[in-house]
């Protein structure tokens, strides 16, 4: 499940990146990610991939919804230049399932 357009705004917003700024990391127009962020349109695969790229860069995660737990983000603690998390924590950008559920 790919997370919902205000969660990458919220995401944005949380590290403190401008469209223009995250546009520039993602690689991408700003016209596309205003257009994504206001739920206009879904852009394409390789374009998205990038936007969620640029925010795994820096450390959030996407929290899949389930039963008991609502679909959300989270900002992992890194060390500065470090592409991993803490042990066991999930750093590949996929999306994190329930924690109460025994399985990711």
């Amino acid at each position: 499940m790919l997370p919902a357009p205000r969660l990458v705004t919220a995401a944005r917003i949380l590290l403190k990146l401008s469209q223009s700024d995250l546009a520039a990391e993602a690689r991408i127009g700003i016209a596309t990610l205003r257009r994504y962020e206001r739920g206009d349109t879904n852009p394409r695969a390789d374009k998205l991939d990038a936007i969620l790229r640029a925010l795994r860069a820096h450390g959030v995660r996407f929290v899949e919804e389930t039963d008991t737990v609502s679909m959300g983000i989270v900002l992992m603690k890194q060390s500065v230049g470090s592409a991993t998390g803490p042990v066991g924590s999930p750093v590949s950008g996929e999306l994190i399932g329930d924690p109460n559920s025994g399985k990711d």
